[in-house]
């Protein structure tokens, strides 16, 4: 087994108790109120790791491109937290937690193969399709 494949497993289980986590605390405390003590507590782990490994933030591995690209992504996440909390707070965690993730996996799909040049494989396609029809019927 490929060693990539191993830590995506880890990650999956990892962000699927954060949906779980996410949902119990929904409708507990305001949207952004929980998306900020979420992604606070989220900051402060990753700076202890940080601090732990003696990363430094800025030097000659890391790129002004690399740098605006984390930038982007972390407003995505933020904003993302907030309405994962609003969604949650709606709808179950059965569906609303596989539709974040399956829309999450069409949306990689299509980046990779359209704007990164990564080739959609058949088993690839077919996978993406299965997400799509996925989505289709979690969301009834």
């Amino acid at each position: 087994m490929d060693r990539w494949f191993i830590v995506a497993i880890i990650v999956a289980v990892l962000f699927g108790m954060y949906h779980v986590f996410t949902k119990l605390a929904a409708g507990r405390l305001p949207d952004a109120v929980g998306g900020f003590w979420l992604e606070g507590i989220a900051m402060i782990g990753m700076g202890v790791y940080l601090l732990l490994i003696r990363q430094p933030l800025w030097g000659p591995n890391v790129s002004r491109s690399g740098l605006a690209f984390a930038v982007l992504g972390g407003l995505c996440v933020g904003l993302g937290t907030v309405l994962n909390f609003t969604a949650y707070r709606l709808g179950p965690l059965s569906a609303v937690g596989p539709i974040i993730l399956l829309g999450g996996i069409s949306m990689a799909v299509l980046v990779g193969v359209l704007f990164l040049g990564e080739s959609l494989t058949l088993s690839r396609g077919i996978g993406w399709l299965l997400a799509l029809v996925a989505i289709w019927l979690l969301s009834r």
